[in-house]
């Protein structure tokens, strides 16, 4: 997982228990997901998905500028229900 941090993040930091939980929450909707980028400069989480012979880490990009710690999972876990289900 790659971390761009920024000293002016555009939403909160994510402790790394709650990044697990995050990571784990999408792979409940699919297996292959994973976090791939964490850009606080830019407010965005990235997550990637695993196939058979190569990773996609740009497989869902989602915007979660000036949101607290549960509004980005609920931003992101939603995006990857949406998308994979």
């Amino acid at each position: 997982m790659k971390i761009v941090h920024s000293d002016k993040p555009a939403f909160n930091i994510f402790t790394l228990g709650q990044l697990d939980t995050l990571e784990q929450a999408c792979c409940t909707v699919e297996h292959r997901l994973y976090i791939s980028e964490m850009d606080y400069q830019k407010g965005t989480v990235t997550l990637g998905m695993h196939y058979d012979n190569f990773d996609q880490d740009d497989f869902i990009k989602v915007n979660v500028a000036s949101d607290s710690v549960p509004a980005a999972f609920y931003d992101v876990y939603t995006c990857a229900y949406d998308r994979c289900i």
